[in-house]
């Protein structure tokens, strides 16, 4: 319902798909996980579990990465945005 912000036309798509092929996520990814990794002493343990199965399954083989489309290691609460990081964590990119 949240219509701020909010960007579903096909243009939207075609360019985060792009940024998708291009390595910005990853990049983005990469980024934040190296600044949460100085905070993860001060996680709750059961933030720490996800934060390092994350970090571990960015270094899976594509079988592995493969799964997690339906097993995914991460929930995320919108669908679109659930597809998505399931597109980059399956080609590498996340």
């Amino acid at each position: 319902s949240n219509m701020v912000g909010t960007n579903t036309s096909w243009r939207a798509r075609a360019h985060r798909l792009r940024r998708l092929a291009d390595g910005t996520y990853s990049r983005w990814i990469t980024a934040n996980l190296a600044a949460l990794h100085g905070l993860r002493p001060q996680m709750p343990q059961a933030n720490r579990v996800v934060y390092d199965q994350f970090c571990q399954s960015r270094g899976l083989p594509l079988p592995k990465r493969l799964q997690s489309v339906w097993a995914p290691p991460v929930q995320l609460a919108r669908p679109p945005a659930q597809r998505i990081w399931q597109m980059a964590y399956v080609l590498g990119r996340a």
